[in-house]
C-alpha cells in the first residue's frame, strides 16, 4: 500500500533487490527523479554469504554445461575491440 504523508511523501512497502535497488509493491504517484530514501528493514530474507552466492552461480554452469572461453579467445576479442575504436 502507497500511502501519502504531509509534504508530498509517500510511504510504501516492497523489498531491496540489493544494495542499491529498491522494488516498490506499487507505483509511486511521481515522475520520475531524485528522491530521499528510508529504509526500515522487516526481517525475511537473511543475506547469503559470497561462498553461497558462487556456489549456486557455479552450480548453474555446471548444469548448463558452460566452457568458458579461452585465454585466445578473450585476447582475440579485446584486440578486435580495440580495433574497433
Amino acid at each position: 500500500m502507497i500511502s501519502p504523508m504531509p509534504g508530498s511523501t509517500y510511504q510504501g512497502d516492497g523489498h531491496l533487490v540489493d544494495a542499491h535497488t529498491i522494488s516498490l509493491d506499487r507505483d509511486l504517484p511521481v515522475d520520475a527523479g531524485r528522491a530521499r530514501v528510508m529504509v526500515e528493514t522487516r526481517g525475511g530474507v537473511a543475506r547469503r554469504s559470497t561462498a553461497a552466492i558462487l556456489a549456486k552461480i557455479w552450480g548453474g554452469q555446471r548444469e548448463r554445461q558452460h566452457q568458458p572461453r579461452s585465454a585466445a579467445e578473450v585476447a582475440e576479442a579485446i584486440e578486435a575491440e580495440r580495433e574497433s575504436r
